[in-house]
Protein backbone atom coordinates (compact mmCIF):
# COMPACT_ATOMS: atom_id res chain seq x y z
CA UNK A 1 0.00 0.00 0.00
CA UNK A 2 1.24 3.65 -1.09
CA UNK A 3 1.24 6.40 1.26
CA UNK A 4 2.29 9.64 1.43
CA UNK A 5 5.54 10.06 2.96
CA UNK A 6 5.02 11.86 6.53
CA UNK A 7 8.32 14.08 5.61
CA UNK A 8 7.13 15.79 3.02
CA UNK A 9 8.54 19.14 2.91
CA UNK A 10 5.32 22.04 2.21
CA UNK A 11 6.84 24.57 -0.33
CA UNK A 12 4.52 27.47 1.19
CA UNK A 13 6.03 30.79 2.85
CA UNK A 14 5.16 33.51 4.56
CA UNK A 15 1.39 33.99 6.02
CA UNK A 16 0.33 31.01 3.66
CA UNK A 17 2.63 29.19 5.46
CA UNK A 18 1.59 30.31 8.96
CA UNK A 19 -2.33 29.81 8.00
CA UNK A 20 -1.46 26.05 7.12
CA UNK A 21 0.19 25.83 10.46
CA UNK A 22 -2.49 26.97 12.36
CA UNK A 23 -4.99 24.86 10.81
CA UNK A 24 -3.06 21.65 9.98
CA UNK A 25 -4.16 19.75 12.61
CA UNK A 26 -7.92 20.57 12.42
CA UNK A 27 -7.82 19.66 8.86
CA UNK A 28 -6.19 16.33 9.63
CA UNK A 29 -9.08 15.46 12.32
CA UNK A 30 -11.50 16.30 9.70
CA UNK A 31 -9.91 14.11 6.96
CA UNK A 32 -9.89 11.30 9.55
CA UNK A 33 -13.63 11.81 10.46
CA UNK A 34 -14.76 11.56 6.92
CA UNK A 35 -12.88 9.03 6.02
CA UNK A 36 -14.37 6.58 8.78
CA UNK A 37 -17.95 8.25 7.96
CA UNK A 38 -17.70 7.20 4.42
CA UNK A 39 -16.46 3.37 5.50
CA UNK A 40 -19.72 3.55 6.95
CA UNK A 41 -21.51 4.16 4.00
CA UNK A 42 -23.63 1.52 2.15
CA UNK A 43 -22.84 2.47 -1.05
CA UNK A 44 -18.98 1.71 -0.69
CA UNK A 45 -19.38 -1.62 1.27
CA UNK A 46 -17.79 -3.65 -1.65
CA UNK A 47 -15.36 -3.47 -4.81
CA UNK A 48 -13.56 -0.72 -5.39
CA UNK A 49 -14.26 1.84 -3.12
CA UNK A 50 -14.44 0.03 -0.43
CA UNK A 51 -11.02 -1.12 -1.29
CA UNK A 52 -9.48 2.67 -1.63
CA UNK A 53 -11.54 3.82 1.34
CA UNK A 54 -9.88 1.23 4.09
CA UNK A 55 -6.35 2.34 2.41
CA UNK A 56 -7.34 6.01 3.03
CA UNK A 57 -8.42 5.86 6.56
CA UNK A 58 -5.06 4.01 7.33
CA UNK A 59 -2.67 6.10 5.51
CA UNK A 60 -4.41 9.28 7.57
CA UNK A 61 -4.49 7.04 11.13
CA UNK A 62 -0.21 6.86 10.40
CA UNK A 63 0.18 10.58 10.29
CA UNK A 64 -1.87 11.22 13.75
CA UNK A 65 0.38 12.59 16.41
CA UNK A 66 2.70 14.29 13.36
CA UNK A 67 4.57 17.81 14.26
CA UNK A 68 4.07 19.93 11.79
CA UNK A 69 6.79 23.19 11.52
CA UNK A 70 8.08 25.83 9.96
CA UNK A 71 11.69 25.46 8.01
CA UNK A 72 14.07 27.16 5.91
CA UNK A 73 13.00 27.05 2.42
CA UNK A 74 15.32 24.59 0.49
CA UNK A 75 15.16 25.84 -2.95
CA UNK A 76 15.98 29.52 -1.53
CA UNK A 77 18.71 28.42 0.36
CA UNK A 78 20.67 26.42 -2.31
CA UNK A 79 20.11 29.79 -4.67
CA UNK A 80 21.32 31.83 -2.41
CA UNK A 81 24.69 29.08 -0.69
CA UNK A 82 25.87 28.56 -4.61
CA UNK A 83 28.57 30.31 -6.29
CA UNK A 84 27.37 28.78 -9.72
CA UNK A 85 24.19 30.47 -9.89
CA UNK A 86 25.90 33.92 -9.56
CA UNK A 87 27.87 33.08 -12.65
CA UNK A 88 24.56 31.41 -14.32
CA UNK A 89 22.95 35.30 -14.04
CA UNK A 90 25.91 36.91 -15.07
CA UNK A 91 26.46 35.12 -17.94
CA UNK A 92 22.44 36.24 -18.71
CA UNK A 93 23.04 39.25 -17.88
CA UNK A 94 26.25 39.27 -20.38
CA UNK A 95 23.64 37.53 -22.76
CA UNK A 96 21.17 40.51 -22.50
CA UNK A 97 23.53 42.84 -23.50
CA UNK A 98 25.36 41.81 -26.21
CA UNK A 99 22.08 41.00 -28.04
CA UNK A 100 20.89 45.04 -27.10
CA UNK A 101 24.25 45.84 -28.72
CA UNK A 102 23.52 43.70 -31.74
CA UNK A 103 20.48 45.14 -32.43
CA UNK A 104 21.85 48.45 -32.38
CA UNK A 105 24.62 47.65 -34.68
CA UNK A 106 22.14 46.47 -36.83
CA UNK A 107 20.21 50.06 -36.78
CA UNK A 108 17.21 48.67 -35.54
CA UNK A 109 17.11 50.73 -32.72
CA UNK A 110 17.55 55.39 -32.81
CA UNK A 111 20.59 56.48 -31.58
Amino acid sequence: MFCADPDKEITLTGEELSTYLEEYPDFLERTIANSRTMAKLVMYRSGFAKENLVMVTECYNRLQGIQVRAGDNRGLVLFIQYGLTDIFILVFLLFVVMQFFTERKKGLTSG
